[in-house]
């Protein structure tokens, strides 16, 4: 039954997102086209600002579009959560025969769906730009490459930020969208103002966050004499990347079991608690 759930939330807003990507892809074309008869040479000099200008503007068109697909694959996964599980349509969803964590997790999946699908459009419209099909391989690839060419046995370090990094890129719409769902299902426990109770307690979450993500720092640099002392400053800086390794795994740590947590809450509530007046 999850399937034909996640079925239904992956295509009741396709046609926002299927707008969006074309419009990325169409202003790509022309970022490509515009960068190719510059670069070669294919327009006269009395035409080049005039191209020039259309590029800035399309370049600034295609920003908007990409920070609004951004924005989209999160707010639309928040509004069919709410409407889907707290509105008039939750009597109806609320009574399938789907227990309510697989109604969570499909509006989860589906939202993981949609972002996997724009890192893709926005890989092919990079290509498109660039004018070379194989970009984000050639990218990966060459990387570590010229990190190691140009920093040498400091470049493992680098390395590793940047695997925490993208770490970080695939567990951000879960951990943005869990405190969401949390805060949703607290809200839902309110007979007047869901939405506002919502805002407040998602708020308030990410204050408890960001105290919880100070102290842990803080505890960490205190105990971390290595940053401190005087030596700190004639190492390599792979030795200093590899210094904060404990921090940022522990910190990887702390947002999954606060996400997870959230997670459960969410279901719990909304299993137990649920209030639909």
């Amino acid at each position: 039954m999850l399937g034909k759930v996640l079925k239904y939330d992956i295509l009741a807003d396709y046609k926002k997102y299927l707008v969006v990507f074309a419009g990325l892809l169409i202003s790509s074309i022309f970022l490509g086209v515009s960068n190719a008869t510059n670069h070669d040479g294919l327009v006269n000099r009395e035409y080049n600002a005039v191209i020039n200008m259309l590029v800035v503007s399309m370049f600034i068109i295609f920003t908007v579009l990409l920070s609004a697909a951004l924005v989209m694959v999160f707010a639309i996964s928040t509004s069919r959560f709410y409407k889907n599980l707290m509105k008039d349509e939750g009597y109806l969803h609320h009574t399938l025969p789907v227990p309510t964590w697989q109604l969570i997790l499909s509006k989860l999946l589906s939202a993981y769906i949609w972002y996997f699908v724009l890192a893709f459009v926005v890989a092919v419209c990079a290509s498109v730009i660039s004018r070379d099909p194989f970009l984000i391989f050639n990218f990966f690839a060459s990387f570590k490459t010229e990190l190691t060419a140009n920093l040498g046995a400091e470049a493992e370090g680098v390395m590793a930020f940047f695997r925490y990094t993208m770490g970080y890129v695939l567990l951000a719409p879960f951990i943005v969208l869990s405190q969401v769902y949390f805060s949703l299902s607290i809200g839902n426990l309110s007979n007047k103002n869901k939405l506002g109770v919502s805002v407040l307690v998602f708020f308030g979450l990410y204050i408890v966050q960001q105290i919880v993500g100070t102290i842990f720092a803080a505890a960490f640099f205190v105990n971390n004499k290595f940053l401190f002392e005087e030596v700190a400053y004639d190492v390599g800086s792979a030795e200093v990347f590899a210094a904060f390794d404990p921090m940022l795994i522990g910190s990887y740590a702390l947002i999954s079991v606060f996400s997870i947590t959230c997670y459960v809450l969410a279901n719990y509530i909304f299993t137990k608690r649920l209030n639909l007046e």
